[in-house]
């Protein structure tokens, strides 16, 4: 028997990953829809989907409208919406002396020096909606439009696929049905928010191990691969929901950055040439794919899966430890047996920005998720 060992600088070999997710609850959210059914009128205010516009900015909040006694469901829901104006502020103060001034019959309050609006409660779906905002526009917040249906096929709107906008960095936050609109709602922006952290940096450790094993009766390859990318303590950011819209009982938020956001040198691309170039126009990027369901059956995992396994790549490009054993068994009869490991593993920091995201229907009809990143450091 002859055994040789060599060590290698570099590997490359097809990458076959398998992630394991726990769920208990399948849910059909991965199919492209053919209709869309949007959970209100076929007209209500335009704020609803475009809280922040060129003549307002404002926040809305919404609560079960049922009374039972002690505050309204129209007082819930104004304090819901002037919790979400004070994150746009980025207020570091307690605001519940505030909030507790607030009732039905309030019309403005102020708020760090500004003043903040109350205009166009409405109900809609058994369900309150109130809107505060910070300019005293009335006239385009009484405006009505039609409701807005997500074509995530056509990235119409364009934010579905490219939430960042000019020099304004803006996330895309994904909810399936939760257990009612105000949770749905903030579950968006929460993962939305999860995508951001990437900015601030993130912890990525991988392993690979590949074994190949090739003889005159046998031949087989295994790989396993391990990841944990962490992202660490939560950045207290300044944001604001500007858009949403629904895809069936899907809700989609894009979710912009405010205050001193830095990486905003990185232009929002409104091209797909980055599928097959992840160095498009420069960009030290890579692409992370799920082209198939995850076990949660939820499209805002799997775009979470296919920035993490973007993360990962670009990891492994940025520092990555090779190492190869090579052993050959020569039988008597002329025969051989070559066993081959291959170990490739990383352990690095990186900060990257999600630059696009690109949804495809596949072939069994369930929905593909691409997503770009680029490094920043």
């Amino acid at each position: 028997m002859k055994v040789f060992v060599n060590p290698l600088q570099r590997a490359s070999f097809i990458l076959v990953t398998f992630s394991m997710l726990s769920a208990c609850v399948i849910r059909q959210e991965n199919t492209l829809p053919t209709t869309a059914v949007y959970p209100g009128l076929e007209s209500q205010p335009c704020w609803l989907e475009r809280p922040v516009n060129g003549e307002s900015i404002g926040q809305f909040g919404l609560a079960r409208d049922i009374y039972i006694g002690g505050e309204t469901p129209k007082t819930k829901s104004r304090k819901r919406a002037v919790n979400s104006l004070a994150d746009y502020m980025a207020l570091d103060t307690n605001i519940n002396h505030i909030l507790n001034d607030i009732d039905d019959d309030t019309l403005s309050i102020e708020l760090k020096g500004r003043t903040l609006h109350f205009v166009n409660d409405f109900s809609i779906d058994g369900y309150v909606y109130s809107y505060a905002m910070l300019d005293n526009a009335l006239t385009a917040a009484s405006q009505q439009c039609a409701a807005k249906v997500c074509d995530l096929a056509a990235c119409d709107p364009s934010w579905l696929c490219t939430p960042s906008k000019n020099e304004q960095i803006a996330m895309l936050g994904v909810s399936y049905l939760a257990t009612s609109p105000v949770e749905q709602h903030y579950k968006s922006i929460e993962n939305a928010l999860l995508q951001a952290e990437y900015m601030y940096g993130v912890k990525v450790e991988s392993s690979k191990d590949l074994r190949q094993v090739d003889s005159q009766y046998i031949r087989y390859n295994i790989l396993r691969q391990q990841n944990y990318v962490s992202t660490g303590e939560r950045e207290r950011l300044s944001y604001a929901v500007t858009d949403r819209c629904y895809s069936e009982s899907t809700l989609f938020s894009r979710v912009a950055l405010y205050g001193n956001v830095s990486h905003s040198k990185i232009k929002p691309i409104v091209d797909i040439q980055w599928l097959t170039n992840p160095k498009y126009l420069g960009y030290d990027g890579a692409i992370g794919a799920v082209q198939r369901p995850v076990a949660s059956g939820l499209l805002s995992d799997q775009i979470k899966l296919a920035i993490k396994r973007a993360a990962i790549e670009l990891a492994f490009e940025k520092e990555s430890n090779v190492s190869e054993e090579l052993v050959v068994v020569q039988y008597k009869s002329g025969n051989s047996l070559l066993i081959r490991y291959i170990n490739e593993e990383t352990n690095v920091e990186l900060k990257a920005k999600v630059l696009s995201i690109h949804f495809k229907e596949g072939e069994d009809h369930t929905l593909e998720v691409f997503a770009w990143l680029a490094r920043l450091d």
